[in-house]
This record gives C-alpha cells, sequence and structure tokens, in this order.
C-alpha cells in the first residue's frame, strides 16, 4: 500500500479553507510569519483542533496544541482511538 492510499485509509478528513480561515488568519499577531503555518493556526482556532507542532512560535498562539520531540507520521494509528482531527505540522 502507498502512502496516498494509507492516508485515505486512516481516518483524516480533508479541511478546505474558507473565508472565515483567511480573516482569521489574517488578525493573528505576526508572532510567526510563515503563511502557510499561520492558515494551520488560524484553522486549528476556528475549527477548535490540536495542532501537534514541534514550532515554539506556534505554541505562542491561543491554539490547543500537543508538542512532539520527534515527526510523527501521518499513517500511524490515532492514539487511545481518538477521534479529534490533529493537523501535524512538520518543522
Amino acid at each position: 500500500m502507498d502512502l496516498p492510499e494509507r492516508i485515505r485509509g486512516s481516518g483524516f478528513r480533508e479541511l478546505p479553507i474558507t473565508f472565515g480561515h483567511g480573516i482569521v488568519a489574517d488578525r493573528l499577531p505576526l508572532i510567526h510569519r510563515d503563511p502557510f503555518d499561520r492558515m494551520l493556526i488560524a484553522q486549528a482556532q476556528v475549527e477548535e483542533l490540536t495542532l501537534v507542532t514541534r514550532d515554539s512560535d506556534i505554541q505562542k498562539y491561543d491554539v490547543q496544541h500537543q508538542s512532539r520531540a520527534r515527526r510523527p507520521t501521518p499513517w500511524s494509528e490515532p492514539a487511545g482511538g481518538r477521534s479529534r482531527v490533529e493537523l501535524t505540522i512538520a518543522t
């Protein structure tokens, strides 16, 4: 099984970028200047999601986050059968 098939079969769902996400991203304080990371922060805030990251700048925002010591793999099984979606930011 290749990576795209494993991702599709893992239970992840797509999260389209909305106008609301863009507005929130634009209004974020300029702690982090990477526009992609700022969009992930905005999506996590709007959708009440948890970001999994090692990026200390992202952890300064008002967003639920979980620090990771190592890079998680997108095809690993969800821990404890949790239904909450976690966005992963690779650093």
